[in-house]
């Protein structure tokens, strides 16, 4: 039996869309999206947390998926370094969607100001083997 759930996925601060999809009886819901630069070109690597845990990384095309099997409020947060932070907040009934397309999601870089490093040796010792 198919039931229709209204989703809201928080994009940011203050911003929700709906997401409206047919149900089946599932244990676990599969999130898929699609990171990329301002520009469009994919960004590798980018850690893909689910309440706070490493869930995922983008593949080389940008592309992650990351299964969810509790019922309840989740927080997915999308990072990469030198990118801000995307968070989707979305509450997931008992009757789940089996898989929700969170399409093309954007990271505006930010700039890093470089570090630099210095110390100073306190005292050098000789280690010799008898």
């Amino acid at each position: 039996m198919l039931r229709s759930l209204a989703l809201f996925l928080v994009f940011g601060v203050g911003t929700s869309i709906p997401f409206v999809g047919a149900l089946a009886q599932t244990s676990y819901v599969t999130l898929v999206g699609d990171v990329s630069n301002a520009l469009g070109a994919p960004l590798a690597n980018a850690r893909v947390m689910l309440d706070g845990r490493l869930a995922a990384r983008t593949a080389a095309d940008g592309v992650f998926n990351v299964s969810v099997q509790l019922a309840g409020e989740h927080v997915l947060t999308i990072m990469g370094v030198g990118y801000s932070r995307r968070d989707f907040r979305f509450h997931l009934s008992s009757d789940q969607p089996k898989e929700i397309d969170l399409g093309p999601i954007r990271l505006s870089e930010i700039p890093i100001q470089p570090v630099q490093m210095t110390g100073t040796v306190l005292a050098a010792e000789s280690h010799t083997r008898d």
